[in-house]
């Protein structure tokens, strides 16, 4: 009756039981939850319960205390269509009568029956206990009609009217005596006898006609005979039934009983978004290119050849999302992402999958870049050293192809450099555990990574037994570069049941010295100072998880750089905006930053309230001598309650080009400079080194340096030269 998806539990259908329906969609494939409304079992309130159940998604529903005999009389489309109430509400009846008497009646099958003159009396119902008879009396004439008006909806498979019917005819000459008896063998046929069976409009026009008899039919008196017609076609509509006759001069009579509208409802599944599986975070050391990265597709009505897929990034200055790179087919998709920059800056990557009905399902993940300089340990390095029982693994989701695991306390794995430079830096490590049937190894819940670095040596409790296959940060450690200093991971004493996998160990290089080539100065470290009343910031897309931040404008923070090489320096600053709400802050828009270089001094002012929040804002190029004493200054000079706070956190130092002789630059205020004219100070906010001269006429104002072999002077206009 109903789809094994519709269970009914806590009593059957009648008017005096509560049902508890519990109406549950469980959707296979394409295939439709449908409903199927038979007989007797509750019609209407199986559709009430339809809509609810589509009207919250078909989701569990749990529909407790339903009383039928609320819904008493709706048990379909037709209510009492079988008439077992003993009456004919709420059918209408109407009966014109132009001469004599008609009428319409409950039949009990005990005292009303057929008239005419061989009239049955207590003439049995054709089902149950009761039904409708119109009939004619005392040479009755005129029209009788016994309808119903319903609804019938618009979404629905089938609608099927049936009913069972008994006709009592005498239009015919000679027919049992009374009127039509007079008019002999070759008499009077009346036209205007007859039976039928129609659908009409709510206004009483007849819209089709279902069944009639024909004037000329015999004599009829026959059993109960069941009908049935088609009402598809009038889905959406308000309609009446309408079972009419029509009394001529002859007797005529009919039975209506076991009159029913089925209809028939198919619930479509919502469409379930397709699903895309999850990628674990990536991190890159040095390198430009990921990939591939693999992830599978599934919609349990699509197609997977017929799911599209889509891979953006959310940071451009990490990667471009021309520079993702699709591929796969069917259910298993992979991509490649190439061109990656930045140092511990990150991008996070949406791979969407949608579907033909624009159902979408999404991922994400975060790619993490560290550019700069760093040390990378494998197992198969010469760096890499162990201890007791290790052996190949043979898992899938290994660095480079191998990784070793042991399972006897004790056993130690140790990756130390060959050097190391002072500074600080952020340790990650790989583990594998991962094999090809899917299925994970038992790893270690509490295994000890042991850092051992500037003379100390701090432990990193981690759970080998989550994920794995990808680099997981321990912390940020301090090495003084003096030697002995490395990682070793420990299998601990009371884990002989567990093993412990030992792959790669990254050293990343976050600020320092000796032999860098991207150095970072946060506001954590040795190198920075902040003056004024500077406070933690509370931004959600700190460099580091950490930042500074004021109000005042007579505030400074400075960042010292450790410089060991001379040569062409990139400057950056890293900003912040974001707060946890993912509203952004108003921060000062003329913020200045003054940079000590090369014995010179410069200047930019930067706008923080247009910069991108959460990644490198640059300063421009310049020439670093390595010597001391060379810094960026910030000057809050823009900050206020009214203009916005300024925000101090990291500034970077990425060397392009070494060079011991730094660029030659003569500017405004230098000695090598003189005018010819009426030069005035220009007051322009984007000045070299804070100054600039100006004049409303063209003319030339000589300008140096005076170098050796040099006779002349070189001349450029508008007071600035570059050599």
């Amino acid at each position: 009756m109903f789809s094994d998806e519709v269970f009914y539990l806590g009593g059957s259908l009648t008017n005096q039981n509560v049902v508890f329906l519990l109406c549950w969609a469980h959707f296979y494939g394409s295939y439709p939850l449908a409903i199927r409304l038979a007989a007797g079992c509750g019609k209407n309130q199986m559709r009430n319960i339809f809509s609810l159940c589509q009207s919250l998604g078909s989701v569990q529903v749990l529909v407790a205390t339903l009383s039928l005999g609320i819904l008493s009389q709706a048990d379909e489309l037709i209510v009492n269509g079988d008439f077992e109430t003993g009456a004919l509400t709420p059918w209408q009846v109407d009966d014109s009568a132009d001469f004599g008497v008609i009428e319409t009646v409950i039949n009990d099958g005990t005292g009303v029956g057929f008239s005419g003159p061989d009239g049955v009396s207590g003439l049995a119902p054709c089902g149950g206990g009761f039904s409708a008879i119109m009939r004619q009396l005392a040479g009755g004439q005129g029209t009788q009609q016994l309808y119903q008006q319903v609804t019938i909806p618009n979404a629905i498979d089938s609608a099927t009217l049936t009913w069972t019917d008994q006709i009592r005819n005498h239009n015919k000459p000679g027919a049992g005596g009374g009127l039509c008896a007079l008019f002999g063998p070759s008499g009077f046929v009346d036209p205007d006898q007859e039976i039928r069976v129609y659908v009409a409009n709510s206004s009483g026009t007849v819209l089709r006609t279902l069944f009639s008899t024909d004037p000329t039919d015999p004599v009829l008196l026959k059993g109960c005979e069941s009908r049935a017609a088609n009402l598809f076609d009038f889905r959406g509509q308000t309609v009446r039934i309408v079972f009419e006759q029509q009394n001529g001069i002859c007797f005529q009579n009919l039975q209506v009983d076991d009159v029913s509208l089925d209809i028939e409802l198919t619930l479509a599944p919502p469409n379930r978004n397709p699903t895309v599986s999850n990628v674990a975070d990536q991190t890159l050391f040095g390198s430009t290119v990921l990939g591939p990265i693999e992830f599978t597709i599934e919609d349990g009505q699509t197609a997977p050849s017929l799911l599209k897929v889509v891979a953006t990034s959310d940071n451009p200055s990490v990667v471009l999302n021309q520079n993702i790179l699709l591929g796969g087919g069917g259910a298993k998709r992979n991509l490649f992402i190439t061109g990656i920059s930045g140092f511990g800056t990150s991008a996070t990557i949406a791979i969407q999958v949608i579907d033909e009905s624009g159902g979408i399902g999404q991922t994400r993940f975060s790619v993490t870049s560290f550019s700069g300089h760093s040390i990378v340990i494998d197992n198969l390095d010469s760096q890499f050293s162990s201890i007791g029982d290790w052996r190949e693994s043979g898992t899938v989701d290994e660095y480079l192809g191998s990784s070793v695991f042991a399972s006897t306390g004790g056993s130690q794995a140790a990756f130390t450099p060959t050097s190391i430079d002072a500074g600080r830096y952020k340790i990650f490590a790989w583990w594998a555990n991962k094999l090809n049937s899917g299925r994970s190894v038992l790893r270690s819940p509490s295994v000890v990574y042991r850092v051992s670095h500037s003379g100390q040596s701090d432990i990193v409790s981690i759970n080998q037994a989550g994920e794995s296959g990808r680099w997981i940060e321990l912390g940020t450690f301090d090495f003084d570069g003096r030697g002995g200093e490395n990682v070793i991971v420990e299998v601990p004493l009371n884990g002989a049941s567990q093993s412990v996998s030992a792959d790669g160990i990254a050293f990343v290089a976050v600020s320092g010295g000796g032999g860098f080539r991207d150095i970072v100065v946060d506001n954590h470290d040795e190198g920075f100072l902040s003056i004024g009343s500077w406070t933690e910031s509370g931004s959600t897309d700190e460099f580091m998880d950490s930042s500074l931040a004021t109000f005042s404008s007579t505030d400074s923070a400075v960042w010292s750089p450790k410089l060991s090489a001379a040569g062409s320096y990139q400057v950056f600053v890293w900003v912040t905006r974001a707060i946890r709400d993912g509203r952004q802050i108003s921060r000062a828009e003329s913020v200045k930053y003054v940079l000590l270089h090369g014995g010179m001094m410069s200047q930019v002012v930067l706008d923080q309230n247009a910069s991108l929040s959460g990644t490198w804002a640059p300063l421009g190029s310049y020439f670093f001598n390595g010597e001391g004493g060379e810094s960026v200054t910030l000057l809050a000079s823009g900050a206020g309650f009214g203009t916005g706070s300024a925000s101090a956190d990291a500034a970077r130092f990425l060397l392009q080009s070494e060079s011991t002789v730094p660029d030659i630059v003569v500017d405004n205020l230098d000695s090598g400079f003189s005018v010819i004219g009426n030069w005035s100070e220009s007051g322009a906010l984007d000045e070299y080194n804070g100054s600039s001269v100006f004049i409303r006429t063209q003319m030339i104002a000589p300008c140096g340096p005076f170098l050796k072999g040099m006779l002349e002077p070189i001349r450029c206009s508008f007071g600035i030269a570059l050599v």
